[in-house]
């Protein structure tokens, strides 16, 4: 048994908050202009717009690019390093904006959006590098930040772009976009690849030569799970009860044990999450205004209600979750979301909506808190790139199966099939955790 010695990493240093930042100022440009691509299509391409039925098509092309590559760019971040996956995901992104905005064909308009699935994946890229920057267990409350930063530019983008529209060519606007990732990319040219969580230990010989990388990485992996062990040893015994100890290898330190979830079983817990959570999207809007003959307005404002919850909840519901709550926080809180969808489902008037809406925010929010902890749980040093690329594949593909499977379901069975779907899956989810847990 050895020692290590330890200082503490502060949390909002440079580097995370360049990260945060460029992450926002992508999120803000990739989710701002999806729900105006019907608006594109017939005002840009009048002649030969497709099928404004075929507008959904286009909404689900960045996502399901975004799905098949996500894993292969976390595997590349592994190899070529954090911080220089990151920048070639932001200028990909940068990239993919311009053939868009330059899109003189619905071809080629359908070319850039799937150009932005394929070359982005900023987030999967900003929390890896933020896995080097960060013990797990501070690591796990900057996700739930970088979390907060996508629902504040999923909020505020397509307001923002709506007071915009009658007034610019939203279709140019891609242009305009494409230097939010640009400026992004050149921040961080200016930034360390790695950061050092921990003072050298005594007696250590300094690597040079054949193998001194990789003994760094092996290094710093011991110290960011000494650091997470440290800051957890009060309140986090292992899945067994025992309290947990750091050996030199850092192996039997690994936050996961604490858990109760390993990465693969967390993949699918957000495959389903997302596909539970999302099927009801696509057609909110139609579905309200047949139940409940409420107008577009009223129906978008209830849309982003659950992301402006987020946002007040995010701080206060992250404090109370740790490595050995989290895996029952979640089974919590996909019941608690569960709830706010059959609430909508059996609202006769907006109030009883307005209360749905809520109770769904609230418990999507503690969800995703309660998933960002067990990422940062089940994180590896050497494979970052791939655990979060994998992870946000599976929020990508689920996505993908909740828009196909809406789309199945509401020609036969009406606009509140997809909802009703929806809280199945997430009962079987919470049945499934508990039983899990039990």
């Amino acid at each position: 048994m050895t020692t290590l010695a330890l200082r503490p990493a502060p949390l909002l240093t440079r580097p995370v908050l360049a990260t945060v930042g460029g992450h926002f100022g992508a999120a803000f440009a990739a989710l701002c202009m999806p729900p105006f691509y019907a608006h594109i299509l017939q005002a840009n391409f009048a002649l030969q717009a497709p099928s404004l039925v075929l507008a959904g098509w286009y909404f689900t092309l960045p996502t399901l690019a975004a799905a098949l590559t996500s894993p292969m760019w976390g595997w590349l971040a592994d190899r070529i390093g954090r911080r220089a996956a990151l920048m070639r995901a932001h200028a990909g992104l940068c990239l993919a904006f311009i053939v868009t905005g330059l899109a003189r064909t619905p071809l080629e308009f359908a070319f850039g959006l799937t150009l932005q699935g394929l070359l982005g994946g900023t987030f999967s890229a900003s929390n890896a590098y933020l896995a080097d920057q960060l013990p797990a267990s501070r690591l796990a409350a900057v996700l739930g930040v970088m979390q907060g930063s996508a629902r504040a530019a999923l909020f505020a983008g397509p307001a923002l772009v709506g007071l915009l529209e009658g007034h610019t060519d939203l279709l140019h606007l891609f242009l305009y976009l494409a230097l939010l990732p640009a400026v992004a990319c050149a921040v961080l040219w200016w930034l360390p690849e790695q950061a050092a969580h921990a003072a050298p230990r005594v007696g250590a010989v300094p690597a040079w030569g054949k193998g001194a990388a990789q003994e760094r990485r092996a290094s710093a992996s011991q110290e960011r799970c000494a650091s997470a062990v440290q800051e957890h040893r009060a309140t986090a015994p292992t899945h067994c009860g025992a309290p947990a100890t750091v050996d030199i290898a850092g192996r039997d330190a690994a936050p996961h044990a604490t858990c109760g979830i390993n990465a693969a079983a967390l993949y699918w817990l957000q495959a389903v999450f997302t596909i539970g959570t999302a099927l009801s999207s696509p057609y909110f809007v139609t579905d309200l205004a047949d139940r409940l003959h409420l107008g577009a307005a009223t129906a978008g404002m209830l849309f982003g209600l659950p992301h402006a919850v987020f946002l007040l909840l995010a701080w206060p519901l992250g404090r109370r979750l740790h490595f050995t709550n989290a895996a029952a926080a979640l089974a919590g809180y996909t019941a608690l979301t569960c709830a706010g969808l059959l609430l909508q489902l059996l609202a006769s008037g907006l109030a009883w909506m307005v209360a749905g809406r809520l109770l769904m925010g609230a418990g999507m929010t503690g969800a995703c808190l309660a998933i960002n902890a067990l990422a940062a749980a089940t994180v590896r040093n050497e494979r970052a790139g791939r655990h979060f690329g994998q992870l946000e594949g599976a929020s990508k593909w689920g996505g993908v199966a909740a828009g196909l499977l809406a789309s199945a379901l509401v020609a036969p069975l009406g606009y509140a099939a997809p909802m009703w779907l929806g809280c199945a899956l997430l009962a079987s989810l919470f049945i499934s955790l508990k039983w899990k847990l039990s």
